[in-house]
């Protein structure tokens, strides 16, 4: 059975997780490059990673919030508008309204990616900037930051529309693109 959405089919769990994949690689790519070139500043070198208990200085906390925010970036621009990420070019899907399979709005961008990563991120934030008040509950912690992607991912395994948490929040879905279709020499559509 092919789930749609208007007339387009869904996107498969795989096709979705290696484009975000793809996506994490790249944004990660071009975030280590302007740190690379921020290192070279003095004074905006990062604070060695500390024992439990002590926080890290400013700009190390500065670059996670930057690194968050142009992943944030990334994937709101490119939702939106009917764009596709590079992963999502990759691998031909694409998010689209649902029901009826427009192009997403900037707001409903916005609110997928919070429901899929800001849980995740501003717990992350909060343990870098205040260890203390996690006790010896760090690694636990850890897990369950690294792990709240799994959760919007893993929903879309239990609905019969294929919509993860952040789908149905921002009423959007994942679809696959039709193969282009190949043409004769004569303009005819070959079979």
């Amino acid at each position: 059975m092919v789930v749609q959405v208007g007339r387009v089919a869904l996107a498969g769990m795989p096709a979705r997780a290696v484009a975000y994949l793809i996506d994490l690689v790249l944004v990660s790519l071009v975030t280590l490059s302007l740190w690379l070139v921020v290192d070279r500043v003095p004074g905006m070198q990062p604070a060695p990673i500390e024992a439990p208990g002590r926080g890290q200085d400013a700009v190390t906390l500065g670059r996670l919030v930057v690194a968050n925010l142009v992943l944030g970036m990334y994937f709101v621009a490119l939702w939106s508008g009917g764009r596709r990420t590079v992963g999502m070019h990759l691998l031909r899907i694409r998010v689209v309204r649902s029901p009826d399979a427009g192009p997403v709005r900037v707001g409903a961008a916005i609110i997928r990616w919070v429901v899929f990563a800001l849980p995740a991120l501003g717990l992350d934030l909060l343990v870098r900037a205040r260890p203390d008040l996690f006790g010896g509950s760090l690694a636990l912690l850890g897990g369950a930051l690294f792990g709240w992607p799994v959760v919007p991912f893993a929903s879309v395994l239990f609905d019969r529309g294929r919509q993860g948490l952040h789908d149905r929040a921002a009423r959007t879905a994942v679809v696959a693109q039709a193969p282009p279709e190949s043409t004769a020499p004569d303009g005819q559509p070959s079979t």
